[in-house]
């Protein structure tokens, strides 16, 4: 791997946020390599960039083309703002140490003469980013636990009297607890699509740090 401490991650959040969608995706699908490896294979953010760029292209990619658009990535530049040597250092780090491992895991074929990179199935099946939680994300799970426990013990003290609901009765407030519910799963469904939305112009990671 490139030994530049300016390529690791950023903080001790973002590489935990990136253990957990790596995990995520090694869960759902099945590669070449075993689990550590292939955890070791995705858990660098270069590599990660590259799996989003090349999930987000038609065909094979030039090696060239890859490097500038990760090196304005981990840069936080337009492609056109980027110098050569920052561009020739992801090129040469790619080129090097991270497509081969890539290659070998099955992920793409790298075509080190031709400097031609093909994305295969296995990495479309892939997805690094679904899981992620940043922490100033909302948890939905600990939401969704809450308001049913919340729900059930109100329902079961209307139910018993416990509660006096006066001009509201049961059917009542069980459409309210339903009508919680589908407003919630809205919110929740608007909230994930915006973090998958296949033609984000950059990988979601970059807004964690």
């Amino acid at each position: 791997m490139d030994g530049s401490a300016g390529f690791q991650e950023s903080g001790e959040s973002a590489a935990s946020h990136a253990r957990t969608g790596v995990w995520s995706a090694l869960r759902q699908r099945s590669v070449s390599l075993p689990p550590d490896d292939l955890f070791s294979v995705l858990s660098h953010r270069r590599r990660r960039f590259a799996i989003y760029y090349l999930k987000n292209v038609d065909g094979p990619v030039e090696l060239g083309a890859l490097a500038e658009q990760v090196a304005a990535w981990e840069n936080q530049k337009e492609r056109h703002e980027i110098t050569s040597d920052e561009r020739k250092r992801v090129y040469t780090a790619l080129q090097g140490s991270h497509l081969p491992p890539m290659d070998k895991a099955g992920l793409l074929h790298f075509d080190k003469d031709r400097g031609i990179i093909k994305p295969e199935a296995a990495l479309y099946e892939l997805d690094i980013y679904v899981d992620f939680v940043p922490s100033r994300d909302f948890h939905w799970s600990s939401y969704y636990l809450f308001l049913s426990v919340a729900g059930a013990i109100a329902f079961l003290m209307v139910a018993l009297g416990v509660i006096p609901v006066g001009m509201v009765g049961l059917p009542q407030f069980t459409g309210f607890l339903l009508g919680v519910f589908l407003f919630s799963s809205v919110i929740h469904s608007w909230e994930s699509r915006k973090k998958r939305l296949p033609d984000q112009e950059r990988p979601p990671e970059l807004d964690w740090q």
